[in-house]
């Protein structure tokens, strides 16, 4: 399941600036693997966002008595299904769908590099750039845990 998170995350808006469904269509994978895109997404949304749904089913009832002993309720029975993990091929396809992504978000990664280092140099002088504060990251605290990205 935590594989089909990560994946589900690398499409999520807000603050991320992710992928898109059309981006799918972009990179020539198989027939067929708009479809599996779906099915993750929906099974995520199952797991992880809506959790009411038919791959998590809870049934209670009466344990009675077996044949050829006196009718009595003798207990109480609980049976529950969860769907755990996709078959062989689902993590075929995921794999698949997964590091042709990989390859296209690389892609993607350089060609942005590139465009960052290329503004630098038009926008500013070197003195200029030398001036400024060096870049920073703060790992956030404990405390943060709750909070949202850029709220710390």
């Amino acid at each position: 399941m935590a594989a089909v998170i990560a994946y589900a995350r690398c499409f999520a808006t807000g603050k991320r600036t992710g992928l898109t469904p059309s981006d799918l269509e972009d990179i020539g994978l198989p027939e067929g693997a708009d479809e599996v895109h779906q099915w993750l997404w929906h099974m995520r949304n199952k797991h992880v966002a809506h959790s009411v749904n038919p791959f998590e089913q809870v049934v209670v009832g009466a344990a009675l008595a077996p044949k050829g002993q006196p009718r009595a309720v003798v207990g109480c029975a609980a049976l529950e299904l969860s769907y755990a993990s996709t078959n062989e091929e689902g993590v075929r396809q995921l794999g698949l769908i997964s590091s042709t992504l990989k390859t296209f978000v690389a892609k993607r990664c350089e060609d942005l590099r590139l465009a960052v280092i290329q503004e630098a140099r038009d926008i500013c002088d070197i003195s200029e750039l030398y001036m400024r504060e060096p870049m920073r990251l703060t790992a956030p605290g404990a405390e943060s845990v709750a909070n949202p990205r850029g709220s710390n």
